[in-house]
Parts: structure tokens; sequence; C-alpha cells
């Protein structure tokens, strides 16, 4: 009698199936950027909110005082909201890829968001060492997930 192997996931499509460099599934890789994407974009809005009350730097007295102008400032709320799914979305991630292989890739694309939310939504300085920082990062996330 033969044995037929079927796919623990029936409902990704053929591609979805496919491993990049035998390492992460498409979907995952996938979802990976989709969580860099809403963990920059919830810290992105975090600041601008923060900005709108504001503050530039919260101390634990001020906090203490004023939390709940704080925590219900729409970009904020937006933000924590934004950063929940995400989690939810890594959790799933998680569940079908090992953290070594996953979390590099993420960091990867984090500091590439991270960077262009800041300079594209948050008007911050770009300078020639973060770039290069960014740079170096970048290659170090791309020599932990490929094989040699």
């Amino acid at each position: 009698s033969r044995v037929i192997r079927r796919d623990n996931h029936r409902n990704e499509g053929a591609m979805f199936r496919h491993r990049i460099h035998d390492n992460i599934k498409v979907v995952n890789f996938l979802l990976i950027i989709l969580v860099a994407l809403a963990s920059t974009l919830g810290n992105a809005l975090f600041r601008a909110g923060l900005r709108k009350t504001g503050l530039e730097s919260l101390s634990p007295t001020y906090l203490v005082k004023h939390a709940l102008p704080v925590l219900t400032q729409p970009f904020i709320v937006a933000g924590a909201l934004i950063f929940a799914l995400g989690a939810l979305v890594w959790l799933r991630v998680l569940s079908q890829e090992p953290l070594g292989k996953s979390y590099p890739v993420f960091v990867g694309f984090v500091t590439l968001f991270l960077i262009a939310n800041s300079v594209i939504l948050l008007k911050e300085p770009l300078s020639f060492a973060r770039t290069a920082g960014m740079f170096l990062i970048l290659f170090g996330t791309w020599l932990a997930f490929v094989k040699f």
C-alpha cells in the first residue's frame, strides 16, 4: 500500500508551501514583513502621539500624573492596536518557523522600515552613520538567513 503525505496547511496555495533557501515558507516570510511594518508603524504612531501631547519625554512622575491623556491620545491608541495585531501575526509565524531563523529576518526589516518611517513620516534627520549602520544590520541579517 502507498502512503500519501499531505501538507498540514491545505488552505495555502502551492506557492506558499515553498521555502526560501530551505529556510522559511514564503507565506511566513511575507508575514514577517507584515509584522515588521506593524511594529515600525506602531512605534511611529507612538512617537507622533507623544508629539501631539506636547511631550518629548515621559518622566515616571509625569506619566503617573498624566497617564490618561497620554494613553487615550488617538495616535497612541492606534499604535497600540497595530502593535497588538502584529503580535498576533508574529505568534502565527513562530508556531511554524524557528525563532533563530525568523527573528533575524524580522530585525532586518524592522531596521529598514524604522529608518524609512522616521525620515518620511516623522521628518527626522538621516545621517551617514545611521545609513551605514542600517546597511551593516541588513548585511548581518542576510548572513544569518542564507545558507552557504
